[in-house]
């Protein structure tokens, strides 16, 4: 028989192979996560993360991924599945497919959730249709607000009203809770929980070499890197703007950009006609970013909107060093010139700068990375991250 919680007459919970005389079972709560992924960036590593250090005893999780028919490569459902995190997929055709609720329906029918986490857009509305019909709690978390700036203003504001009628509304970081409530998303829904990167994964020497040859750079030779979607408000353009903005004789360098998305096509001309296509290797969507960390000088991210960004977060913790922007919850925790550099977004001029420096000044930049690292160990705790989540949880449904 498998272990279980119960709890005793004094209301202590114990766990036990099995019950003894004066204790009741406690049944796990069951969520069930819906995302729309197409990869595994910021917000699909934040549901693995959840999924990976929540207490497994006391709660089950299922993971609904929204993806579009036609559309090749699940990595967010390989992964979940090697993890051992049950995966179920919601096909459409369009954007609002109306099987994706036939869909849904089956989904809570067959493994009857206690509550439903939302993350991003699409799954807000359909999840919300989805918790009406059942009469079930719905929680979500907002990564960030850019999707939903690029859409009709009607629509923008229909997404973010339905969050009035969730119990839990979790914003990854103050700045995204500051535009949550000037759109008037009620301030007692609201729970702040910054993101957190995932425990550190050890992984061979050889992952570093291999990666380094694969994108042809040789270990003399410096290498910086981009992680995340290829969109408008990650701003890949303005660092490779930056690049070209480097003074030739400095530029002894290469970026990988590890990513996909629907800029990629512009971004690889952008770079062609800056002349700098030679020192970029746009690398794809990559499931082997602690390979990828390893083998950096230097992680960039020149967004223009962000939550909390793992990928910064990620890259902290495993001591390298991080040029960023100063949008949203980025300068909670990069502090300019104690564990990183900070500058202003959409200045490739600033930013090209602070590559430069960067490269050019190794014992300073070590000496922010090693305090990176240091704040992370001391402020960002995974375990602490997931009890945060399981008390809301709770505190929902008993």
């Amino acid at each position: 028989m498998p272990r279980q919680i119960y709890v005793n007459r004094e209301g202590t919970a114990i766990v036990s192979d099995t019950p003894e005389s004066d204790v009741t079972a406690v049944r796990r709560i069951k969520v069930l996560h819906l995302i729309s992924s197409r990869g595994v960036y910021g917000a699909e590593r934040v549901v693995l993360t959840l999924c990976k250090y929540a207490d497994s005893e006391r709660f089950e999780q299922i993971i609904g991924i929204f993806r579009k028919k036609k559309v090749s490569g699940d990595q967010l459902g390989r992964e979940a599945e090697r993890l051992g995190i049950p995966v179920e997929e919601i096909l459409y055709s369009t954007a609002f497919d109306p099987r994706q609720i036939l869909g849904l329906i089956g989904i809570v029918r067959r493994h009857r959730p206690d509550l439903i986490h939302t993350h991003e857009y699409k799954a807000n509305i359909l999840g919300f249709c989805l918790a009406k019909i059942f009469g079930l709690p719905i929680v979500t978390t907002v990564h960030a607000l850019h999707k939903l700036r690029g859409r009709a203003k009607r629509e923008l504001q229909f997404s973010v009203g339905l969050l009035k009628y969730f119990s839990a509304v979790m914003p990854v970081s103050g700045d995204v809770r500051d535009e949550l409530q000037a759109l008037k998303v009620p301030a007692e829904k609201m729970v702040t929980i910054k993101n957190v990167p995932p425990l550190t994964e050890m992984r061979p020497a050889s992952g570093v070499r291999s990666f380094r040859e694969e994108v042809g750079v040789p270990s003399d030779r410096k290498l910086i890197g981009f992680l995340g979607r290829l969109i408008p408000a990650k701003g890949c353009d303005q660092l490779i703007h930056a690049i070209a903005n480097i003074d030739k004789k400095d530029r002894n360098f290469s970026l990988a950009v590890a990513g996909d998305g629907p800029e990629r096509e512009s971004l690889e001309a952008l770079a062609e006609k800056l002349g700098v296509r030679d020192m970029i290797h746009f690398c794809g969507f990559r499931s082997d970013t602690e390979h990828i960390y390893a083998s950096l000088d230097l992680l960039v991210l020149p967004s223009r909107e962000e939550g909390t960004p793992l990928v910064m977060l990620e890259g902290m913790s495993r001591g390298v060093s991080v040029v960023a922007t100063k949008v949203g919850g980025i300068p909670d925790v990069l502090k300019d010139r104690v564990n990183g550099l900070l500058v202003p977004s959409d200045d490739p001029i600033a930013l090209a700068g602070a590559i430069a420096e960067s490269l050019n000044k190794p014992d300073e930049t070590k000496k922010r990375a090693i305090e990176a690292k240091r704040t992370m160990a001391r402020e960002y705790d995974v375990k602490t991250w997931a009890k945060k989540f399981e008390e809301i949880y709770a505190g929902i449904v008993q």
